[in-house]
């Protein structure tokens, strides 16, 4: 399967290197891409540009968590959730 995500740097205003073949700058490494169907656009939090590469094969292999929506984060947190019911009551009044 190709590569539908891609890597770049983002150059920061006073970077002297620029060019877009200079990976040793100090600037962040980004992601641009589709991924699981959806637009993938985000800071690896990194300049090294071999932890990046390490980083984007670990997220297209699956090995990280993609971001959920807080809806969804909320009732697999209720589902998981092992306490007596008032307990359950009160976190659930607590959140919302």
């Amino acid at each position: 399967m190709p590569r539908t995500v891609f890597l770049y740097r983002r150059h920061a205003g006073g970077c002297k290197r620029k060019r877009a073949d200079n990976h040793r700058c100090h600037c962040p490494v980004w992601a641009d891409g589709i991924l699981e169907s959806r637009r993938y656009h985000r800071s690896l939090r990194t300049a090294d540009w071999d932890a990046a590469q390490r980083h984007l094969s670990a997220l297209e292999c699956g090995d990280i968590l993609q971001d959920k929506r807080i809806t969804e984060a909320y009732e697999a947190w209720k589902d998981q959730l092992r306490v007596e019911e008032s307990t359950r009551r009160k976190y659930t009044r607590a959140i919302k």
